[in-house]
């Protein structure tokens, strides 16, 4: 094979796994719309890694935990949809733990919801049986509903695949993100680890402003901490 035949295949190979991060993403945005949670940002990036970021509910119940559960499982399985392929019942909990979020800290993961669980129903041996009892039957109610919804995600990840980068919550507005999140977003995909002592005040004033979303804080928030447990301020 020539250099121009590699190059090909590269690019090819490449452009099947945007393809397939498209998808993946989208079913989270399309599960999510489907709960009623806030769809911020979903972007497929050029290097086929991508972001589905939303409003993440508070754990006030088991509803709640349910929903956001289904958020996780949801990418994968749209992916699984696809393929015509079945996630096994086993498989389940290592797509919770793909999923955890950096920006959620000893909330995401399997270990993070038995602990919301272990709260709300009073003790560690329920919260377990609840998880093992529900997980399979959050992953058909899941599916079921990806299925139902299968054109959204197709026509979203076509959209996700031509963009890059959408901001539902935005649209007919001014069509981007809150500013500060969206250059915070830029500088981590830059590997940019320095803030200026004016980024330093906004981020400060950005996480008592109540107006902005509380998933926009909690990003400002983790950061932030990020930032300065690595002495980073400049």
């Amino acid at each position: 094979m020539n250099q121009t035949q590699e190059r090909k295949q590269r690019e090819a190979q490449l452009f099947e796994s945007r393809r397939r991060t498209s998808i993946h993403e989208a079913g989270h945005a399309v599960l999510a719309r489907a709960h009623g949670l806030p769809v911020r940002e979903i972007t497929v990036r050029p290097d086929a890694t991508g972001v589905c970021w939303i409003d993440v509910p508070a754990r006030d119940s088991v509803g709640d935990i349910k929903r956001e559960i289904m958020f996780d499982l949801a990418g994968k399985l749209a992916v699984a949809i696809e393929a015509d392929q079945t996630v096994r019942d086993d498989a389940l909990r290592s797509i919770l733990g793909s999923e955890a979020s950096l920006d959620w800290p000893g909330k995401t993961g399997v270990e993070g919801y038995r602990r919301s669980l272990e709260r709300l129903l009073g003790d560690e041996l329920t919260s377990y049986r609840w998880f093992d009892d529900e997980l399979p039957a959050i992953a058909l109610e899941t599916t079921a509903i990806l299925l139902e919804r299968w054109d959204e995600v197709v026509s979203l990840a076509t959209e996700l695949l031509r963009k890059g980068s959408i901001y539902p919550e935005q649209r007919g507005s001014s069509g981007a993100a809150p500013r500060l999140v969206e250059r915070l977003k830029r500088n981590k995909r830059n590997k940019r680890k320095r803030l200026t002592q004016d980024e330093l005040s906004e981020c400060r004033r950005f996480l008592v402003d109540e107006t902005s979303s509380a998933a926009d804080r909690s990003y400002v928030a983790a950061t932030l901490k990020a930032w300065r447990t690595e002495g980073s301020t400049a």
